[in-house]
């Protein structure tokens, strides 16, 4: 059990160097039975309670199920490691297992649930599936497996309703006898570009990426503008986007 003080410590990590922004998935045999005792904190509230800070995020009573009614000593230090670090098992919660809580272990001494998936709440609508196989003759362990989303289904339909497509004007033709005067240009603007190279090293939001993607069009627009830009004519009938 000191591996889960050890994951702790790194989680801790993580987040004070992520200001927050990281999400969490942790999966194998991890001998312990947990039966159906609650992984979140019950009743938990911030009413009336001052000294909490602002971002503390409240505990959801999300139901789970489990085939294994036992809780050993494994089981409950497991149990405290998933209230301290918001985690939850995914077992007995999604997909086919959902409202199961399936066996995964079926050998000689009887059966458990000792293999999880477990992850922060924010990570359940991005598994879009999970279940729990057969006992098979290849191990006393059942094939536990999930697939992941890399992104929800929602923010995937929001993120193609906010796309904005602009008609394109100009386009790009190389000539050999500009190549010197384009080498001078990229010259006069290194100071920029070793301004966005740092600025790149430092990215910790998809937000960082678009003003870096827009950082950098425009200095290379900057420099390949006066010297291999064209103006597009185009019919009515034939719109590029």
């Amino acid at each position: 059990m000191e591996v889960l003080q050890r994951i702790s410590n790194f989680i801790l990590k993580v987040a004070n160097e992520c200001n927050d922004c990281y999400n969490v998935l942790i999966c194998g045999d991890l001998n312990s039975r947990i039966g159906n005792e609650k992984d979140y904190v019950v009743f938990d509230t911030t009413a009336n309670i001052d000294v909490l800070p602002p971002d503390y995020e409240v505990d959801e009573n999300i139901a789970r199920s489990s085939q294994d009614k036992v809780i050993n000593t494994n089981g409950r230090k497991l149990l405290e490691f998933c209230k301290l670090n918001g985690l939850r098992v995914c077992n007995g919660r999604l997909g086919d297992d959902n409202g199961v809580g399936k066996y995964t272990y079926v050998g000689s001494t009887g059966c458990s649930v000792i293999d999880y998936v477990i992850v922060n709440p924010s990570l359940f609508d991005m598994i879009c599936s999970f279940q729990v196989g057969d006992p098979n003759i290849l191990s006393d362990h059942c094939v536990v497996e999930f697939s992941l989303l890399s992104r929800s289904a929602k923010e995937r339909a929001t993120a193609q309703e906010n796309v904005k497509y602009e008609k394109v004007h100009k386009k790009y033709e190389w000539a050999e006898d500009l190549a010197g005067q384009y080498i001078n240009g990229l010259e006069e603007e290194s100071g920029a570009f070793e301004q966005l190279s740092l600025h790149v090293n430092q990215i910790t939001s998809t937000e960082q990426i678009d003003e870096n993607l827009q950082m950098f069009t425009e200095l290379m627009s900057k420099v390949c503008d006066p010297l291999f830009s064209k103006t597009l004519t185009l019919r009515p009938d034939h719109p590029i986007i």
